[in-house]
């Protein structure tokens, strides 16, 4: 009974040794690092993202109106001025459209690309080039948002100070007006007319 009571103690000693083994291995192992993303990039990106998003609603809003409201050309043996404006505003916001929404896949590809490298990095870290890389898709990227921010400037105005110019043939102020000038001109003949006609009737 006393060899048994002994074997047990040393089974029950040898299990707590195990168990501050692993407690001690699993303390030992150092956690996960946490790579975090380039601040400035991500605070440049936050802001870019949704004026992108925007300009891009407002083109295909815009490009659908165009295309819903153009008029069939009625001037069969010659050039419609207003629809070949319509086409030409069009086509701009199209290009505008396309631009903005490359600008948007580049910018989301950007993490993509660091994530992949950032990997490779941690993996070896010996390789200098991974991170030379990193700094340079940094850099590069910055630059890039610096330019998306100037194409955002130039397009939206470039865009507006085309469809200002054009807004008589594309919103149809033009033929507004030239219907007042027709309805002013009949009521002008109606009350010359007039005014004959009571000439006569006094003579």
């Amino acid at each position: 009974e006393q060899q048994t009571n002994e074997a047990k103690q040393s089974e029950s000693d040898e299990a707590k040794m195990e168990e501050e083994l692993d407690i001690e291995e699993k303390e030992e192992k150092p956690k996960n690092p946490i790579l975090s993303a380039h601040s400035k990039i991500v605070e440049l990106i936050s802001i870019l993202k949704p004026q992108l998003l925007t300009i891009i609603d407002w083109c295909v809003v815009l490009r659908a109106w165009l295309l819903a409201t153009m008029p069939r050309n009625k001037n069969l043996g010659g050039a419609d001025l207003a629809a070949e404006c319509r086409a030409v505003i069009i086509e701009e916001v199209k290009g505008v459209e396309d631009e903005f929404s490359a600008y948007k896949e580049q910018l989301s590809a950007y993490f993509l690309t660091r994530a992949t490298i950032m990997e490779k990095y941690v993996k070896a870290p010996e390789f200098e080039d991974l991170k030379n890389f990193i700094v340079e898709q940094d850099e590069a990227t910055f630059l890039s948002c610096r330019s998306i921010m100037m194409a955002l400037r130039n397009q939206t105005m470039n865009l507006y100070d085309a469809i200002e110019k054009d807004s008589e043939r594309l919103f149809g102020q033009e033929e507004d007006r030239r219907s007042m000038n027709t309805v002013m001109y009949e009521n002008m003949t109606n009350l010359i007319e007039r005014s004959k006609i009571g000439e006569t009737r006094s003579r």
